[in-house]
């Protein structure tokens, strides 16, 4: 009836000079047959997040471009303004207060940055320009929300009033306290629905694992060994050994008749299969959905299972391991759940290899949503992100092959995303000699707007001074000046960077201040490569 214990990947040797057999015999039992939700793998990761802050964003020990870029907060824009549609053709929409949108998890806020530049400009276009939002950007980490109160690329959208902040934690807080307006969002305290932005998050929180066999259910706990010190040090997270063993377990295991339904239905279904359960992510929205009296719109991107399908022939849970650790969402059991709670679920119709994007809706409408399924349809169903992720994966190592027309309809089609522009950089100076004064003023207009896209973050790549040295390749001397200028306040004034600024001062004929930057340039060492001449 039972089956054998599995067990994860062991981890490498602790000391790269002892034999991987004396390094697992230096590891004791730190944690013993634990349910996964209450394991002391979970308090790890938030001790990781908490201590690292905007550290883990910066260096990309935690992965984000996939949900850190332009093309998808476009997408979620898009769905977003269905969903206010809908509210106000079924007359949900209460002018006198504010639609709330609430990001968990926000990290470092270049989420909540693009997002609000796409959502703002498509509302202002559209005929419900009046409606008011309120974006309320929340993470654990109270130094990632310092971060982003501070961030300089917020600051107009705090001073329009469209931003606030606040400290949640989603395995716990039932209210949000907004950290600009001093207004606390309780139960029943919303007018109108509340969106639910959660991009990377349920997969990094708390979820229980199952085994099906016979119709009998089974929990499958957690075993860690690791060192001693390793139950209170976060970067033991990534050489702690985990182990599953099975444990059979009633049916009504939650004591909720609405999941422990979810659970027969799987061990009716499920034979010799496993799966896990987003237990706190089903918790979180709960008590989200209390704000607005059980009202809601959630988006999330993360890796996961959408189908039940997709459920079959898993076995011990996977942990994907880069820095924090990561689990796949199990989606399925989050659209049983909103179902059975009479809403409906927005799932994408085919296999997403990067990001499977995924809404859920709580709360009646006479329509049913018909608006913001459409617009889910046509961003993430039909075509979407994921596919443009797959298309720049596969091209990225042969930009060199591209027309310029081609590279240049590549940064469209990404919705002008800096990331991907300046890996295009090398490529596109090679093609400028020869290219048509149009073609160049093309070009110089997607850098412009793909610099008004870029939130930095304080990392090592100098992205303006790259940017700026193209901008000048395209006789934008102006342009080009303006960004060896923002690249000198961020990283200081480099010889480089004034030589540059030099050359630009030149051709627009201020040959005073160019003297200026080429004298401190080159009292500082520099030696330009000849011919050192503006263009």
């Amino acid at each position: 009836m039972f089956e054998a214990p599995v067990t994860t990947e062991p981890p490498a040797p602790l000391n790269p000079e002892r034999s991987p057999r004396d390094a697992a015999e230096a590891l004791v039992v730190i944690e013993r047959e634990q349910r996964l939700s209450l394991s002391l793998l979970w308090r790890l990761q938030r001790a990781f997040f908490e201590r690292e802050g905007i550290e883990a964003w910066r260096n990309n020990t935690v992965p984000h471009h996939v949900t850190n870029n332009p093309a998808l907060a476009h997408a979620y824009a898009q769905v977003v303004l269905g969903f206010l549609r809908d509210l106000c053709a079924g007359g949900q929409i209460d002018l006198a207060a504010p639609l709330t949108l609430v990001e968990l998890g926000a990290g470092s806020g270049r989420f909540a940055f693009l997002f609000l530049r796409a959502f703002l400009r498509l509302l202002r276009a559209s005929s419900l320009a009046g409606v008011r939002v309120r974006y309320v950007l929340t993470d654990l980490a109270e130094k990632n929300v310092a971060f982003a109160c501070a961030h300089e690329a917020l600051r107009p959208f705090i001073a329009e009033g469209v931003l606030d902040f606040a400290l949640f934690d989603v395995e716990r807080d039932e209210e949000l306290r907004l950290l600009e307006s001093g207004v606390t969002l309780g139960p029943g305290s919303l007018a109108q629905p509340l969106v639910v932005i959660a991009n990377y998050v349920f997969d990094g929180i708390p979820q229980d694992a199952f085994s099906f066999c016979g119709g009998a259910l089974h929990e499958q706990l957690v075993t860690l060994r690791g060192r001693e010190t390793d139950r209170t040090d976060p970067d033991a997270i990534c050489r702690i050994a985990v182990e599953y063993s099975l444990r059979e377990a009633p049916l009504d295991y939650y004591g909720d008749p609405l999941l422990d339904e979810i659970l027969r239905g799987y061990a009716q279904r499920l034979d010799g299969d496993a799966i896990l359960f987003p237990i706190a992510a089903v918790r979180c929205l709960e008590r989200l959905a209390a704000l607005a009296s059980g009202r809601l719109l959630l988006l999330c991107g993360d890796k996961g299972r959408v189908d039940e399908e997709a459920l079959r022939g898993e076995g011990a849970p996977s942990i994907a391991m880069h820095g924090s650790f990561s689990m796949p969402v199990n989606y399925h059991a989050l659209g049983a759940y909103a179902e059975r709670r009479g809403g409906r679920t927005l799932m994408p119709p085919r296999r997403h290899a990067s990001l499977k994007t995924v809404g859920l809706l709580l709360g009646e409408h006479p329509s049913g949503y018909a608006e913001t399924r459409a617009a889910y349809g046509e961003v993430f169903a039909r075509t979407g992100p994921d596919d443009l992720v797959a298309l720049r994966r596969g091209i990225q190592n042969r930009y060199d092959e591209l027309t310029l027309d081609q590279l240049a309809a590549l940064v469209r089609l990404v919705h002008h995303d800096p990331r991907v522009l300046v890996d295009c950089v090398p490529a596109l100076s090679e093609q400028l000699e020869g290219a048509s004064p149009a073609a160049r003023q093309e070009l110089a207009q997607l850098v412009t707007e793909s610099w008004a896209n870029y939130y930095p973050l304080g990392e090592d790549h100098d992205l303006a001074f790259e940017l700026a040295s193209l901008l000048r390749q395209l006789d934008e001397p102006r342009l080009a000046l303006a960004l060896f200028a923002d690249s000198a306040r961020r990283r200081g004034a480099e010889p480089p960077t004034l030589w540059h600024m030099g050359l630009c001062h030149a051709a627009l004929g201020d040959a005073e201040a160019a003297e200026r930057c080429f004298a401190e340039a080159t009292d500082n060492g520099f030696i330009p490569d000849p011919p050192a001449s503006p263009r």
